[in-house]
């Protein structure tokens, strides 16, 4: 994929890696939260990773009554390559 996406990041591709796992796929985001934000996806709430059609969509689960989602950035499997990054309030 090339070119800017939407949120106008660039689908940059790293050669020879792989997102085998929730771990792996988590690490990811947080290092593309904290430096777009400066500060730690889950300084405050825990991570969650869902994997669907070879995309890791990791969010950070806000808590029961909050309106709103949190923090959610989504990484191909097959290459690590961040696809989107996103955050509502």
């Amino acid at each position: 994929m090339s070119g800017l996406l939407k949120n106008g990041w660039r689908a940059v591709p790293i050669p020879g890696l792989a997102v085998p796992d929730q771990a792996s796929a988590m690490q990811i985001a947080k290092a593309v939260y904290l430096s777009k934000f400066g500060e730690a996806m889950d300084a405050e709430h825990p991570l969650a990773a869902e994997f669907k059609d070879g995309i890791w969509i990791v969010s950070v689960q806000l808590p029961e009554g909050v309106a709103g989602r949190g923090p959610r950035v989504e990484v191909r499997q097959k290459d690590g390559c961040v696809l989107k990054m996103d955050h509502t309030q």
